[in-house]
This record gives structure tokens, sequence and C-alpha cells, in this order.
């Protein structure tokens, strides 16, 4: 698991903005679509009424339009690869670390997760997860790094700040 952890993917930089720029264009639509009516009072374009909530709808659509342009660029520099590959030269790369990919996973795991099983076990379970990829192998000490940690931030942010964080499984 370790060398999997260490090893980096390559790919052409066109390819790389084209996944990169697919995912915001997917994620604003989302935001603008379903993120509007579920969280946004006020909607874009309404006058006289600003709300706390109308500058992450400028944000999506600023987003939108940068991505669309990343996107389009994206496509331009694949089909000046694809004649740079023709003449026998060879296109630029970019590469990426698995284990950067799989930390991003864990954060992914962690934002669907808080609600549902709570704030404690969620990031009880990514703190073990992220030590045990980072090449932690002491089931103990690992229990026990994810639990302080987990204290320590609900300590800071439940209790300190005030923030409201759930408690999981209905409570």
């Amino acid at each position: 698991m370790d060398n999997f952890l260490k090893k980096r993917l390559i790919v052409t930089k066109a390819h790389a903005d084209i996944a990169f720029s697919a995912t915001v264009i997917v994620l604003s639509l989302y935001m603008l679509i379903f993120g509007n009516q579920k969280f946004i009072k006020v909607g874009f374009g309404a006058v006289g009424k600003i709300d706390d909530r109308l500058f992450p709808n400028i944000l999506m659509v600023a987003a939108l339009i940068l991505g669309c342009a990343i996107f389009a660029f994206a496509m331009f520099d694949n089909a000046k690869n694809k004649r740079t590959i023709a003449v026998g030269g060879t296109p630029p790369t970019t590469e990426f670390s698995i284990c950067a990919l799989f930390i991003a996973l864990i954060g992914v795991f962690f934002c669907l997760t808080m609600k549902t099983i709570g704030y404690p076990l969620s990031s009880c379970i990514s703190i073990y997860a992220v030590y045990f990829m980072l090449g932690g192998r002491k089931i103990w000490k690992g229990v026990v790094l994810a639990g302080v940690f987990t204290l320590i931030c609900y300590l800071f942010f439940a209790v300190y700040l005030g923030v409201n964080l759930p408690i999981g499984f209905g409570f």
C-alpha cells in the first residue's frame, strides 16, 4: 500500500485542465440550480435586496464562466497536442500525487458523512485514515491521535467559537 500511495499519476496538461474544468462546471451548476433553492434566500438580480447569501451566488456564476473558459482553452490545447504527437513531439504533462488524491477523497467523505454520523465519528475516521495513509501503523496511536485531534477541534469550534457541530444519529 505504501508504494501505491507514493506513486504519481502523470497526464497531459490538457487532459488535467479538462477534468478540472469539468469538475468546476458541474459543481457550479449544482450550486446554481439546487443550492439556490436550498440555501440562498435572494435570487441573483433581486433589486434592492442584498442578503448574506448573495455573494455565493455571484461566486458560482463567476466559477461557471471561468470553468467554461478553462475548458475551451483545454480543448484547443488538446487539439494542439494531437498535432504535436503527429509530428513526433511530446505534449506538456503534469503529475498528481496518488496520496493527495486519496486525502481529497477523505475530505469528501468527511463532508458527506458529518451530518449523518456526526462530527466526532466522521472526524475520527478521517483523521485515522490520513494517519494510516501517511505511514502510521500502530492502531492505538492512530486512535489516540484521532480522538485527541477531534476533541481539541470540537472544544475549539463548538465550545469556544459557538459553532453548532452535528453530533450525529439524530442527536
